[in-house]
């Protein structure tokens, strides 16, 4: 069955919501008093607990159901996820789990090992982490702020999180040692930057900026149906009186990445305290919180809110806490129970981008001696073809080879073909490389004439990570 978002989103179009006043109600007023019109329920909870403790049931189902634009079999549904909530004014919000190891003392550094992504090299990390951009050009943003602040006027700004209507809320910045403020250790400005970069890599396919430079206003905002530029905060702070409420990993309102007059319902915050300091793995549940934003549900089994995956594996809207491999899905793993198709649902909000490469060897990109070339596999149908020529001759083709195994492989052709043109299929890694968002195959053929040409193709294996960046290098070799 699909999940709420998705049923959300596909009644009421692609973008846009329901009514010009289902959202703004929360303000009928100024945006500084963030009340209801009328309560639906008593505090928020999860949304099971809410109904049960309304004192009419009845009557919170219609105003729930109105609100979100739910039938009453996709409430049911919907409020079978216990990490679900609903608030005052019916609006529904994710809070999700921390990471499993996020209360050991040594925080980052107990978890699974074996799993996690190795360290950014500290020379590749910028100087200044908080001017960062992934597509600087686009429209759609995804804001990872890091430098703390103060919120106020929000869906935050309620008894449950801050004790009183109004009362801002102040936000440390990221840290792992004291002080928490904006000059940054070497450590954390590398924890930054891999988070950004993991964060990136997993809307790569997408146009949107994943940035952590401060937007305007106006980049955030959507103020009409005809305003394409619009985006989300991510905020990341050590905890604070939301986390102090919920001792979370993450908390982030459903379905407003592209909602006319939803910033009232921004930012989506990750806290370290539930995630750990890792870059990585806070990366986790930026991705998942944003994901949310998006309209994307929980990805489960029936007996789990998340699925936490298998081996090195899991689905980002499951829990990809400490796995080396995580990818947007459709339900494909076992036991699931949302197939809806999170591609599809970003891409509504945040168009795919066009491909990059021709998929066979006739539309093939050409590689020169030496050349490096970017590609991206941006879907599950995704294919990029790359030729190359170079000198060689042999009584046979090079052996057939098995794809590559990891993040970082080595296609090598040991002895030269004969002259003729050549096809091979390699696949690209679903692995994030050590650097996020980069991967290398190289191609080595030898160096005696005469000259011959061969095509690789990059195609994604399954599962698949539908942010799978693969680079090529044709790098003619010296000796046979």
């Amino acid at each position: 069955m699909e999940a709420v978002g998705a049923q959300r989103r596909r009644r009421r179009g692609a973008r846009g919501p329901p009514r010009p006043d289902a959202r703004n109600r929360r303000f009928p007023g100024s945006s500084a008093d963030p009340t209801c019109e009328d309560d639906v329920v008593r505090k928020p909870a999860p949304l099971a607990q809410a109904l049960a403790k309304s004192p009419a049931p009845a009557a919170a189902k219609d105003a729930i159901q109105d609100v979100n634009d739910l039938t009453r079999r996709e409430l049911n549904h919907a409020a079978a996820d216990n990490s679900l909530w609903v608030d005052y004014c019916g609006d529904l919000f994710f809070v999700d789990a921390a990471h499993p190891h996020a209360d050991d003392a040594a925080g980052a550094d107990t978890h699974d090992t074996a799993q996690a992504a190795p360290r950014v090299d500290a020379a590749s990390v910028p100087a200044n982490v908080l001017d960062l951009s992934s597509r600087p050009d686009s429209d759609h943003t995804i804001y990872l702020d890091f430098t703390g602040g103060t919120v106020s006027g929000t869906a935050w700004n309620t008894p449950q999180w801050t004790g009183a209507y109004g009362t801002p809320i102040d936000v440390t910045p990221y840290s792992i040692t004291a002080p928490a403020d904006l000059n940054f250790t070497a450590a954390e400005r590398a924890e930054i930057y891999t988070a950004w970069a993991t964060v990136s890599e997993d809307y790569a396919p997408f146009d949107v900026n994943v940035t952590t430079l401060p937007p305007s206003t106006d980049a955030l905002t959507r103020y009409s149906l005809d305003d394409s530029t619009y985006g989300v905060t991510v905020k990341v702070t050590n905890s604070g009186p939301i986390y102090a409420s919920c001792g979370c990993g993450g908390i982030a309102y459903l379905d407003i990445f592209s909602e006319v007059g939803a910033q009232s319902y921004n930012p989506a915050w990750v806290f370290t305290a539930g995630t750990t300091t890792s870059g990585y793995e806070l990366a986790q549940a930026a991705t998942h919180e944003a994901g949310h934003t998006f309209g994307l549900s929980h990805d489960g089994t029936d007996r789990n809110d998340y699925y936490s995956g298998s081996g090195a594996y899991a689905p980002i809207m499951g829990a990809s806490y400490s796995r080396r491999v995580s990818h947007w899905s459709n339900g494909e793993y076992p036991g699931a129970d949302n197939y809806e198709d999170d591609v599809a649902i970003i891409a509504s909000q945040a168009p795919k981008l066009f491909d990059d490469h021709g998929d066979n060897a006739q539309n093939a990109t050409p590689v020169a001696a030496g050349e490096t070339i970017d590609g991206l596999i941006g879907d599950r149908t995704d294919i990029d073809a790359f030729s190359f020529t170079g000198e060689g001759e042999s009584p046979s083709p090079p052996p057939d080879r098995p794809a590559c195994p990891t993040p970082t492989c080595r296609s090598a052709f040991s002895t030269p073909p004969a002259p003729r043109s050549l096809s091979s299929t390699r696949s690209a890694s679903p692995a994030r490389s050590t650097r996020p968002g980069r991967r290398t195959c190289r191609a080595t053929p030898g160096a005696t004439p005469p000259s011959w040409t061969a095509s690789a193709t990059a195609t994604p294996p399954s599962p698949v990570s539908t942010a799978t960046t693969a680079r090529w290098v044709a790098t003619p070799s010296t000796s046979t």
